[in-house]
């Protein structure tokens, strides 16, 4: 016997339901995601080496990154985000600290550069990965 469909307001769904089942899915991603990347990372801050828990609450507590940032176009993907402390998260907002990729696309599941700006301006190259936590000790 095939399923017949109601035609009761009640048994409809509506724009509201919609947009909390994407909700509810989305959120479901993004636990998925985050640990991911603290498997990843290993819960260690990818610019510095210092151990993080971004389930914590005050200075230990690590920050999942953006890469691209979401208001220039970048996801919530765990190859556009990585774990950083809070320091280093503050100094990559106010422009102290890049990631580069060596001229390869930037994906935080490969190794990237780290460069951090001196107080004169100047940048340098603090940190090389091969891979993530897999530093180039040259």
């Amino acid at each position: 016997m095939a399923h017949q469909r109601s035609f009761f307001k009640a048994d409809m769904t509506t724009r509201v339901d919609a947009a909390l089942a994407r909700e509810a899915e989305d959120a479901k991603n993004e636990r998925q995601w985050n640990a991911e990347i603290d498997r990843r990372d290993g819960r260690q801050c990818r610019a510095c080496g210092k151990r993080t828990n971004p389930d914590e609450i005050g200075l230990l507590r690590g920050h999942r990154a953006h890469i691209v940032y979401a208001s220039a176009g970048g996801g919530m993907e765990p190859s556009n985000r990585l774990t950083l402390c809070p320091r280093c998260h503050q100094d990559e907002h106010a422009d102290r600290l890049r990631f580069t990729a060596d001229g390869r696309p930037i994906d935080a599941a490969a190794g990237l550069e780290f460069w951090r700006r001196e107080k004169d301006g100047h940048w340098f190259l603090s940190r090389r990965e091969l891979a993530p936590h897999v530093l180039d000790r040259d």
